[in-house]
Order: C-alpha cells, then sequence, then structure tokens
C-alpha cells in the first residue's frame, strides 16, 4: 500500500500516529517510516506555525531511521528537531542537548568529521551553559567529545609492511629452532648407555597399555553396558503404558481430554497406554502410565531415569497439574464453565461498548442484566456476578497495587494478585471492574478499561497456560484502535516440548512428585554401595600394584557412577 498516495484528512492524524507507534512496537520500522512522514506532512501548516505533534513526530522518525540504520535519512530529521528545540524549549534544554550529542553522534558515523566535531563541541557548550556544575550529563558529553578526539588523533595503522626484514628474521628463527632441537638430540645421545638400543614406539605403546589396562577394560565394558541398558529402558517404556492399564484396571483414565484454558497445550489419553500429546504446533502419540504409590511404580520410575523429557502431572477428579504449575483442565470441568460465562461478558461488554461508547459502568444497572447471574458449577445455585465500578481519578497505581502501565498491570494479574478492593474469592466465582474517567455516559461516566477474571474450585485464580500464568481478560477501548483483549500474561506462550511420556500420578497425598526422583535414587544408592565395596576390596590391592585380571567389581561400580552423572547431564539440555 502506497501511504504517501492515500487521501488522509486532517481528523486522521492522530490514527496516523498510532498505527505508526503499533508498528515501532512491534519492531516493524520499515512499515513505521512512511506513517510517520504522512503525520508531519499533515502536521505542517502553510503559515509556518508549530504544531505541538510536530515534534514529536520528528523524534519518532529519526528513531526510526537509526533502528533501521539509514543515518543519511536521519541526519536532516535530526537537524531539523534541533532547530525546533533551540527555538521553542531553548539551548539550555536537557532534550535539545540529548538532540544535539545524537546529532554529534550521527554525524561521526556517516564519517562527516568536520561536522561531528563541531556539533559534539556545540554539545558540551550547551550544556556547560545550561546544566548545573558537575551534571552527570554534562560530563558524559564531555568524555564522548574527549573520545572522538581521541579517535582522530590516532596514528593510522601502518599497512606497508618491509617484507625483505620479515623475510631475514623468519629465516633467523628457523635456524635458532634447528640449532636447539641438535643440541637437544646431542645430550640424549650421550644420555643413553653405547650397549643400550632406545625403545621402539610400538613397545613405548604397549607398555604403556599394559599399565592402564586394568581401568581402561572395565570402563569400556561399563559404556557397552550402559548403551545396552539404555536401549533395554526404552523398549521398556513403549510397552509400560500397557503394563500399567493391564494391571490397574480399576480404574481407567482412558477417552478423557485436558487442555490448558489457552488451549496451548492439551492431551487426549486415547488408550491404556498411549496419549496424543499436542502443544506449541507438535502432535505426537506418546505412552503414558498412572502411579498409586505400589512396587510397580518403582519400575516405571528406573525406566522413566532414561527419559530426560518426561513430563509429570498430578491428577485431581478432572484436572492435571505439573509441577511448574502448568493445569489442563478436562472438557466440561467446573474451570471451564467459569471460562464460558466470562466469554459471554466479553462478548456483552463489546456489544455495549459499540451501541454506548462505554463498557458497563454502572453496578445497580449491572445487577439487573441476566448476564450477571448464573449458576454456579460447584454450589450449583445462582451466584451473582459483582461489577465494582472505580473511577479513573483514583490513579491506576492505587488500583493495581502499583502498576500503572498496560504491561505491568498484565503482569500484575497475570501473578494473581487482586485489585484495589476486589471481593473475596470463592469457588468458581468470576469477578469484573470497570475503570471510569470524568466523560459523561449513559451509565453516568464513560469506561474505557473493563476486567474480568475467574475462581477455580479452590476458590483461587484459573491457571491460563504454560508455567502457571492466571486466566483473565483485559479490555481496552480508544478512538484510534479497536477493543483488545487478553487472556494470557504480557509474554508471548511458551514453547512447550513434547516429552518422551506423561507420568500421572494419583491418590499420592500432598507429595504428589516425590516418586519423580525414586529413579536416581535408587542408581545412587547402587552406586554407593558398590563404590563401598570397591574401596573395601579392590582399592587396597590396587594401592600394592597387584594383577587380578579382569575385576567386575570396578566394572559394575564404574557404570553406575557414570550412570548417575549422565542423568544430572541430560537434565541440563
Amino acid at each position: 500500500m502506497d501511504i504517501d498516495n492515500l487521501d488522509w484528512g486532517p481528523d486522521e492524524v492522530h490514527l496516523l500516529i498510532s498505527d505508526a507507534d503499533t508498528a515501532v512496537s512491534e519492531k516493524r520500522y520499515g512499515d513505521a517510516a512512511p506513517l510517520y512522514r504522512r503525520a508531519i506532512e499533515m502536521l505542517e501548516t502553510p503559515n509556518g506555525t508549530l504544531d505541538p505533534d510536530l515534534a514529536n513526530c520528528l523524534h519518532k522518525l529519526g528513531d526510526v531511521y537509526c533502528a533501521l540504520e539509514e543515518f543519511e535519512a536521519a541526519c536532516p530529521i535530526l537537524e531539523r528537531l534541533l532547530d525546533i528545540g533551540q527555538r521553542v524549549l531553548g539551548p539550555s534544554d536537557p532534550d535539545v542537548i540529548t538532540i544535539a550529542l545524537r546529532l554529534a553522534t550521527t554525524y561521526d558515523l556517516l564519517e562527516r568529521h568536520g561536522e561531528a566535531g563541531s556539533m559534539y563541541a556545540k554539545a558540551v557548550q550547551m550544556a556547560e551553559d545550561g546544566l548545573p556544575a558537575g551534571d552527570p550529563f554534562t560530563n558524559k558529553i564531555r568524555t564522548a567529545y574527549a573520545e572522538w578526539l581521541s579517535r582522530q588523533t590516532r596514528p593510522k595503522k601502518r599497512t606497508e609492511v618491509d617484507t625483505d626484514r620479515l623475510r631475514a628474521a623468519e629465516e633467523e628463527s628457523k635456524r635458532e629452532k634447528a640449532t636447539r632441537e641438535l643440541d637437544k638430540m646431542t645430550d640424549d645421545m650421550v644420555a643413553v648407555p653405547v650397549r643400550q638400543a632406545p625403545a621402539s614406539a610400538t613397545y613405548r605403546m604397549l607398555k604403556k597399555l599394559d599399565q592402564w589396562q586394568q581401568l581402561f577394560i572395565p570402563a569400556v565394558l561399563s559404556t557397552v553396558l550402559l548403551i545396552g541398558a539404555f536401549f533395554w529402558m526404552q523398549n521398556l517404556v513403549k510397552e509400560s503404558g500397557g503394563k500399567a492399564g493391564t494391571a490397574q484396571q480399576t480404574e481407567s483414565v482412558e477417552d478423557q481430554r485436558f487442555e490448558t484454558i489457552d488451549g496451548s497445550i492439551s492431551v487426549a489419553l486415547t488408550g491404556p497406554n498411549e496419549a496424543v500429546w499436542e502443544a506449541g504446533g507438535n502432535k505426537r502419540k506418546i505412552p503414558y502410565v498412572v502411579l498409586r504409590n505400589k512396587m510397580i511404580d518403582a519400575g516405571h520410575a528406573l525406566e522413566g531415569y532414561f527419559l530426560p523429557h518426561e513430563m509429570w502431572f498430578e491428577q485431581t477428579e478432572d484436572v492435571l497439574r505439573s509441577e511448574d504449575g502448568t493445569s489442563l483442565y478436562k472438557m466440561g470441568s467446573p474451570e471451564a464453565k467459569v471460562v464460558a460465562q466470562i466469554e459471554k461478558i466479553v462478548d456483552y461488554a463489546e456489544n455495549y461498548r459499540k451501541k454506548h461508547d462505554t463498557y458497563p459502568a454502572n453496578a445497580e444497572k449491572w445487577v439487573s442484566q441476566p448476564l450477571a447471574e448464573w449458576t454456579n458449577p460447584i454450589t450449583g445455585k445462582a451466584d451473582q456476578i459483582p461489577l465494582q465500578a472505580v473511577s479513573l481519578d483514583l490513579g491506576l497505581p492505587f488500583i493495581f497495587g502499583g502498576s500503572s502501565s498496560d504491561e505491568e498491570i498484565l503482569s500484575y494479574l497475570s501473578d494473581g494478585a487482586p485489585w484495589s478492593e476486589e471481593p473475596e474469592p470463592a469457588p468458581c466465582a468470576i469477578r469484573c471492574l470497570s475503570i471510569f474517567g470524568g466523560e459523561k455516559s449513559v451509565d453516568g461516566f464513560k469506561s474505557d478499561l473493563f476486567y474480568i477474571r475467574g475462581y477455580d474450585r479452590n476458590a483461587v485464580p484459573i491457571i491460563s497456560g504454560a508455567g502457571g500464568g492466571t486466566y483473565f481478560v483485559a479490555l481496552k477501548g480508544g478512538p484510534d484502535r479497536t477493543t483488545e483483549k487478553t487472556t494470557r500474561a504480557h509474554a508471548p506462550p511458551q514453547i512447550v516440548a513434547v516429552p518422551q511420556r506423561i507420568c500421572i500420578s494419583k491418590d499420592l497425598g500432598d507429595k504428589p512428585f516425590e516418586l519423580k526422583y525414586l529413579g536416581p535414587t535408587i542408581v545412587g544408592a547402587i552406586a554407593g554401595f558398590f563404590f563401598v565395596l570397591w574401596c573395601i576390596l579392590d582399592l587396597p590391592s590396587r594401592l600394592r600394584k597387584e594383577k587380578r585380571g579382569l575385576r567386575m567389581l570396578e566394572v559394575l561400580t564404574i557404570a553406575f557412577l557414570i550412570l548417575l552423572s549422565s542423568w544430572h547431564v541430560l537434565r541440563m539440555f
């Protein structure tokens, strides 16, 4: 689209600037530049009067050119901005001094040394005249100027080399090295008796192998043993789910589907030993096992020892919760019903704004809406959904615990923190917050900010997706943008790797993930047992340098020590 040829009216200038700001926030600098240029043309007046937004647009356009490394284009923008700043704010204003320093730096990058030096000197003079004595910014400008002067006076690197002198030096070095080697060979010949021939390289190699074979052979056998155990365990893992399903017929978990509220992760248990895992665009069939703190769990724990990417969940009723806080809810769970009701409120609030140019902001009027009452899935009774209307005069930091920007507020709510005077949480409760300003509306005052959050069956905020961020909806309206809503934290969704197996713990009390570390505990105990035996039985003979052939105790000790250390190494990747 050719932005420069569009027929924009004067009323669209703020929309144009907002679109350019959005492009910059998304790092689409190439799209932002023509938008700022068009805005500057619209803000320029024929009679030469200065629009207040013109300097702001020039400043942003200069930043865009610098981000694109188009310094030639940035120079005239900065020059014009400096001229406007000197006329409007005066040469002693800190912002004007900053522009002068930036222009000097841009000249330096373009190797326009004369202009760079003049601008550096001007920036220093402006700082000394306008800022207090000893101001840190003045010292910073002086340092930049001094570094520039140092670079200009620094002698250039020599480009021509005296090849004759270099060649002579290399020849002299070779002669000295050859002389040292000849002297060393002569000394060695004198030290060896005439009757004794020097040992051959093959003899020396065999001598070394004879010295180290007692350690080399156990190490090789240990490695072979580990490789065999690895493939054996991998084969067992493929069948572990089937064994668990056969041994635990009392309670099946087949034909169940769980997913996070934001849909970023889903697990479908399609059979007694097979699950379909889907996350981050990856979809794969993997085995799963159900652990109930029985003897068979020890075997599953040892199998999981060889799986670096095994994922554990605790199942309570119709929820799967991982160790990092990720929660997957079954379709039709109370939490899913809460989210479905919140989505209805979102649709209602958006349609209400389109019709009345405000979000619902009258708490008494809200109570009469059918949407404000719903059937709580926990109690089975009608539950009132309150609307808390708060004046923007109180300030966003007061409402959101010190958070003022959109990013800080979203992060604050994602952590599960309540807004000011939010009603006490209850199982499967829904809370709404409307923030209104001073502009009149059908609800008394116009609201541009609307927040909704829900609680799970335990009266804590519902978990949204991977990593444990809580679920909420934030609606924000304005004249230059459509309604914005987010159900995740301010960060992008996490990429979750596909696990090699899923372990689901049930009926394990307050420590549902305790069995996760049973495998390394068993291997560590066996390694420690063999190491103690080796210290008692084999180490004394090693110290006496007794040759006893192959020692299986050493093979087992080394194997289990390597196995124990490899578990920690594999978890680092």
